[in-house]
């Protein structure tokens, strides 16, 4: 039986392809964006000082609360229970701040709370990763002194803390030059 000669090439099938592959991206994308737990946008500019210091105060809020429900007690001993609240009760209010700056800087200023939920939501499971991977007992042996040290600084104190970056807990954006 004689071959038969291969098809010639033509722009319509390649610019069929091109089409389909375009929408697999846009679909891609928008699977993305559905699924992250803050807007795909708001990765790409900058934080305000202010939107950077929230950032790393719910950073904070978030690794004390998973410290406290990993670890019970500092390395010398004390019990972290009564001391994250006491940090917690402190500065209830500021942490509400941080909130609604956060929700502001994610263009969601008003109705936030899914939007402050996830992202809060992904950094406890940030932190929760941490302990897993570096199991209860090293977790706690290096992380269990953080809750007492938070408590022990003044309010100006903390907010220096918090405007350093943290190269091991980079925030979701970069702070502006």
């Amino acid at each position: 039986m004689p071959m038969l000669p291969a098809p010639p090439l033509s722009a319509k099938p390649l610019r069929h392809n091109a089409v389909g592959a375009v929408k697999r991206l846009a679909v891609t994308v928008l699977l993305c964006a559905i699924a992250s737990p803050v807007p795909l946008w708001a990765s790409t500019s900058c934080y305000s000082a202010k939107a950077f210091e929230a950032d790393r105060g719910l950073r904070m809020h978030e690794d004390l609360e998973v410290i406290n429900l990993t670890c019970h007690y500092s390395t010398q001993g004390a019990p972290l229970q009564p001391i994250y609240s006491d940090i917690i009760n402190r500065y209830g209010d500021t942490i509400h701040g941080w909130e609604e700056t956060i929700a502001h800087a994610f263009g969601h200023a008003g109705h936030h709370d899914e939007v402050v939920d996830n992202f809060r939501t992904h950094l406890a499971n940030e932190k929760g990763n941490e302990a897993g991977r570096m199991g209860p007992k090293a977790f706690c042996q290096q992380w269990a002194n953080f809750i007492p040290y938070v408590a022990s600084l003044t309010p100006q104190q903390l907010h220096l803390y918090l405007l350093q970056p943290d190269a091991a807990r980079p925030t979701k954006r970069p702070a502006c030059r």
